[in-house]
């Protein structure tokens, strides 16, 4: 009788460990996706810019941003488009003066770009996998890790 509660201990530990590390790389796999999405829709919000569209941006939220047109987010505006990140993700850190981020119109550089405001975090707020976005004053994106 001992040896078969022994046994079934071992074997739910074992299984306890199998199910952590299948979870791991998804989480892996979501934040990595999540900020090359990130990285795409800021490419192209700037070549909007540049292409003489006008000023574009992006607006981040806890869970989510929004890509809009102007100098000023409205939430109210149909011309905007909200991309939600995946459910076990959020922005753990947002250096963006007020949660935005403007490029301006013919050059693509950022409005009002100050050193030290100029990235974003994405990872799981439990802890584990983190990414950086980092973008410089004339609007080139880069990933800090």
């Amino acid at each position: 009788m001992v040896e078969l509660l022994v046994v079934m201990g071992i074997a739910g530990l074992l299984l306890s460990l199998i199910v952590i590390n299948l979870i791991r790389p998804q989480i892996s796999t979501a934040v990595t996706g999540s900020t090359d999405l990130l990285v795409s829709d800021l490419k192209q919000q700037q070549i909007r810019a540049m292409s003489g569209e006008g000023v574009a941006g992006i607006y981040f939220e806890k869970a989510s941003y929004t890509l809009f047109n102007g100098l000023a987010y409205s939430s109210d505006d149909p011309g905007n488009f909200t991309v939600s990140l995946p459910n076990s993700l959020e922005f753990t850190a947002n250096n963006f003066p007020n949660s935005i981020l403007v490029f301006a119109s013919g050059s693509g550089e950022v409005v009002g770009y100050v050193s030290g405001l100029d990235s974003v975090k994405i990872g799981n707020p439990l802890g584990g996998d983190t990414r950086t976005v980092k973008i410089n004053r004339y609007g080139v994106v880069t990933r800090v890790n």
